[in-house]
């Protein structure tokens, strides 16, 4: 085939659709579960829907990329919510960002908070750290690192926060001491809010139900029940667990890499990024 894509997630039924719609046919998506949704997949527990992979929703900020999916699932079937998040820190209950609001806090937790913002690296200009954990000192400062940012992620992601990286971060609110000082001073969240302020999600439905209608429209180019295991990049050619071949001019693979049992001939730039 012209296109083989590896996973019917979110990322591999994007690329299917987009080129179904761009008039191309001659491809194949391997799914290694019954259904398809990848970590986005919902499923009906006593009459309602629960979000397998957790809570996943659409983000407001991409209008191109929501103008995409409002195709399989129209906007009139989706609410807008804005984020209501609490944080119980120190006796203190804040609203989530806790470096937008730091204001609601008790007066001295405040100025211990503040003077550990003023000395984070980011805002002293030093450079910014490449490891995780010393990323989060250099953003947001000791005390916020210590109290909330380092136990909140190791209970999310792994004790070993230093195996993540940090690209991703910069999704985070810009924190500077004035504006935390001019917060705390006026009582209210300065600066900018994260991305995830503002979100939709299915009126009727779990998420997942956007990701089942996609693959809907290609069912007929979707193998379910389908694990790879070994991938040649040199014949481009996949195997899975059953011991079948698949081969195609152009591989596409949106599965994690510890997927694979058998990798062959991966190019250089692909295993040192």
């Amino acid at each position: 085939m012209k296109y083989l894509i590896l996973g019917a997630g979110p990322a591999g039924l994007t690329v299917a659709n987009k080129l179904k719609q761009a008039g191309v046919v001659d491809f194949l998506v391997l799914e290694k579960e019954e259904t398809a949704g990848g970590l986005c997949r919902s499923v009906d527990v006593d009459g309602s829907p629960f979000d397998i992979g957790g809570g996943h929703f659409l983000d407001v900020r991409r209008p191109k990329a929501n103008k995409f999916l409002f195709q399989f699932m129209p906007e009139e079937e989706w609410e807008k919510y804005n984020r209501d998040s609490r944080i119980v820190i120190n006796g203190n209950t804040v609203n989530h960002p806790i470096e937008a609001n730091i204001w609601q806090m008790k007066s001295e937790d405040q100025v211990e908070y503040l003077k550990s913002i003023a000395v984070a690296g980011c805002n002293l200009g030093t450079k910014m750290p490449k490891a995780f954990i010393d990323w989060i000192y250099w953003k947001l400062g000791s005390k916020i690192a210590e109290d909330y940012m380092i136990p909140y992620n190791q209970k999310m992601f792994n004790k070993e926060l230093n195996q993540l990286g940090t690209y991703w971060l910069e999704k985070l609110p810009n924190v500077s001491y004035e504006e935390t000082l001019l917060s705390c001073l006026e009582r209210k969240a300065y600066g900018s809010q994260p991305g995830h302020a503002q979100f939709y999600y299915p009126k009727k439905y779990g998420y997942g139900e956007l990701w089942r209608r996609m693959a809907e429209v290609i069912e007929e180019n979707i193998v379910y029940s389908t694990s790879v295991r070994g991938i040649d990049f040199t014949t481009k050619t996949v195997t899975t667990a059953n011991g079948s071949r698949y081969q195609a001019d152009v591989i596409i693979t949106t599965i994690p890499w510890l997927e694979f049992d058998d990798i062959a001939g991966m190019p250089i730039d692909i295993r040192t990024s």
